[in-house]
């Protein structure tokens, strides 16, 4: 694994590696794509009715508490 001279940081199984050690920029990383991901479910989410949230809503938490 050859280190970025001029970055100080390289791309090693999906996750950056950084010289210093710290983590923080991958962690907002994470949370970029988790609120991503959850936007696209609200936007999905607000075009159904109320019935249909309430049977997935039902669903998962049966198999959740099941």
């Amino acid at each position: 694994m050859a280190w970025d001279k001029f970055a100080g940081q390289v791309k090693y199984l999906g996750i950056l590696l950084h010289t210093s050690l710290k983590d923080d920029s991958e962690i907002w990383r994470k949370v970029k794509m988790l609120d991503c991901a959850a936007n696209k479910l609200k936007s999905v989410l607000d075009q159904r009715s109320t019935a249909v949230k309430n049977t997935l809503l039902h669903d998962y938490c049966m198999l959740m508490y099941a």
